[in-house]
């Protein structure tokens, strides 16, 4: 009997598939090839699932559908309210990028995350237009600072 690698007071006839590491039920990860240690058993990488055509199409209709309606709302909304222009364009990238990430099942990519980005900006130009508020340093600001948010959203 071999010692276990993780716990060294337990004894175990067991060994990790892949790199051979005596390993006690504790710490036994089962696979599809088999039981592996905590390490081997690790994903490499970052794994994003690669959506279906129908997941890009809902991702872009919810990123349409709320630039458009998102971006009328918040430019009533701005033209009313003139402080906090900043703190509602992060609010209005924040939605768009969790509106766009719930679209497309949770996945990740370029394109989804292009998605986001283009509808957040495209949103923020409508509030901006139909707010006045298009050329304002806090807007132009938020509106950076939003698109980087609803990108990052759809990170993961």
């Amino acid at each position: 009997m071999a010692k276990c690698a993780y716990h060294p007071d337990v004894e175990t006839n067991v060994s990790c598939s892949n790199c051979g590491k005596p390993i006690c039920p504790k710490d036994m990860v089962y696979t599809a090839v088999g039981i592996k240690c905590p390490e081997c058993a690790r994903p490499v990488g970052r794994m994003t699932a690669h959506g279906k055509p129908r997941d890009y199409a809902m991702a872009a209709l919810v990123g349409v559908l709320g630039a458009i309606g998102g971006g009328i709302l918040l430019g009533e909304l701005l033209s009313v309210v003139r402080i906090g222009t900043f703190i509602f364009s992060l609010a209005f990238g924040y939605a768009m990028g969790e509106a766009s990430s719930w679209a497309a099942r949770r996945n990740g990519g370029l394109a989804y995350q292009a998605i986001a980005g283009v509808s957040t900006v495209t949103g923020l130009a409508i509030a901006g237009i139909a707010s006045g508020a298009l050329f304002g340093l806090f807007f132009i600001v938020g509106a950076v600072f939003a698109t980087v948010v609803a990108v990052a959203r759809m990170r993961g």
